[in-house]
């Protein structure tokens, strides 16, 4: 009795399991989804500027790509999104330049007054984000507008890095800051 419960339940679930991998939203937003990283990939690596050896791993987000610059042996790691100014902001990193997954770079920001407009309409701010030679940026860092990261500096995991950064320094926390010099 028991073990014909087990094979209905296990029916039951095959065929929900089913019915929601064939449905029709299911489909759509795979197809999306697939499209999205697919074409937005494409374009960014297309469009990106950049040097020489430069590695691109897989899932990485490239936004407004003609306005980011990439140094000669560059690697992006897993799961990162760059994303430059609107109008003229640009993101300029160096050469052997490394960084962890999932690190964000933005080098706009939504305005955030309080008026009649809403907060998606406002207009946004961009200032430059350059990033010098020889610089290792750890897992999950975000990088802010207007940053300044000099040469050879190391940037501890899960940092926010919200100021300029010295020369040959390691730098972590929230906001990111010199722990020592290297």
């Amino acid at each position: 009795m028991q073990n014909e419960k087990n094979e209905l339940g296990k029916k039951e679930l095959l065929s929900r399991v089913l019915k929601a991998f064939f449905s029709l939203t299911f489909l759509k937003d795979t197809l999306y989804t697939f499209s999205f990283h697919l074409l937005n990939r494409t374009y960014g690596i297309i469009k990106t500027n950049k040097g020489k050896n430069v590695k691109i791993r897989p899932n990485v987000l490239l936004r407004d790509p003609e306005r980011i610059y990439l140094g000669d042996n560059t690697t992006l790691g897993t799961g990162n999104i760059l994303w430059a100014g609107k109008e003229s902001a640009v993101i300029k990193i160096g050469k052997n330049v490394m960084t962890g997954p999932s690190v964000k770079i933005f080098a706009f920001n939504h305005g955030v007054e309080i008026s009649q407009t809403p907060m998606i309409e406002q207009a946004t701010t961009e200032k430059d984000v350059i990033i010098g030679d020889n610089v290792w940026i750890g897992a999950n860092v975000l990088i802010m507008p207007g940053c300044n990261i000099e040469d050879g500096v190391v940037i501890g995991a899960g940092s926010v890095v919200t100021k300029n950064l010295p020369k040959n320094s390691i730098c972590a926390g929230i906001p990111a800051k010199v722990i020592k010099k290297r």
